[in-house]
C-alpha cells in the first residue's frame, strides 16, 4: 500500500509539472500575439512617416519580423518539447517498477492459488489494482505520442536497442532480437529510451 502512494504522489508531482509546462506555453502563445500586434502598429507609422517608400520598406520590415518570430516561435516550442519529453521521461522507471511487481505478483499468484485461496483472492485484487495504475501511465504517454519500441523479433539496432546478453540459437537469424529485457520508448522518430534487449549471436561461444 505504502509503494501504491508513494507511485500516486510521484505521478501526480509530475502531472503538475507538465501543467506548469502548459500554462508556459500559454504565455508563449500571448506573446506571440503582442508581436502580431507590433508588426502592424510598426507597418503603420512607416507608412505615416514615408508615404512614398513606405510600401517596400513596410514589407522588408514585415518580412524580418516574421523571420525573427518564426524562430522565435521555433526555439520556444523545441525547449517546452524537450522539457516536456524530460518529465515524462521521469515516468518510465515508475512504469518498470509497476510491471515488475505485476511479473513477480502473477509468479507468486500461481504459488498460492491451491493451497492459500484467501491470500490469493488479496493478491488477485492487488494485481488488478496494478494493471489498472499500468494503464494508465501508458495512457498519459500515448497523450504526449510516447509509446513502447517494437522490439521483439526485430533486428538489432545499435541506434535504437542495446544488447545486454547474447544467445546462440541456431534456428534463428543472426542479429535478431530473441527477448527484450527492459521496454524501450519512442516519441516520433526520436528514441525516449533505449531497448535491452537479447540478442541472437549464432554459431559464437556466448557467455
Amino acid at each position: 500500500m505504502k509503494n501504491n502512494r508513494l507511485v500516486v504522489e510521484v505521478v501526480t508531482q509530475l502531472i503538475q509539472r507538465v501543467e506548469a509546462l502548459e500554462t508556459k506555453q500559454n504565455h508563449v502563445d500571448e506573446g506571440l500575439t503582442d508581436v502580431d500586434k507590433q508588426v502592424k502598429r510598426l507597418a503603420k507609422e512607416i507608412y505615416k512617416s514615408n508615404l512614398m517608400n513606405a510600401s517596400s520598406e513596410e514589407t522588408n520590415i514585415q518580412d524580418l519580423i516574421q523571420e525573427l518570430r518564426e524562430e522565435y516561435t521555433r526555439q520556444e516550442t523545441k525547449a517546452i518539447t524537450e522539457k516536456r519529453l524530460e518529465i515524462f521521461q521521469s515516468f518510465l522507471p515508475i512504469l518498470d517498477t509497476v510491471e515488475a511487481g505485476l511479473k513477480s505478483g502473477r509468479s507468486q499468484l500461481k504459488l498460492l492459488q491451491k493451497s492459500h485461496p484467501d491470500a490469493t483472492r488479496i493478491l488477485y485484487a492487488w494485481l488488478n489494482g496494478q494493471r489498472l495504475l499500468r494503464e494508465r501511465l501508458l495512457k498519459l504517454l500515448e497523450s504526449e505520442e510516447i509509446y513502447p519500441m517494437k522490439t521483439s523479433g526485430e533486428k538489432f539496432d545499435p541506434y535504437r536497442h542495446v544488447a545486454v546478453k547474447a544467445v546462440s540459437i541456431a534456428n534463428k537469424a543472426p542479429d535478431m532480437i530473441v527477448r527484450v529485457e527492459r521496454p524501450g520508448y519512442v516519441h516520433d522518430d526520436y528514441v525516449l529510451r533505449f531497448a535491452d534487449v537479447v540478442v541472437n549471436k549464432p554459431g559464437e561461444l556466448v557467455k
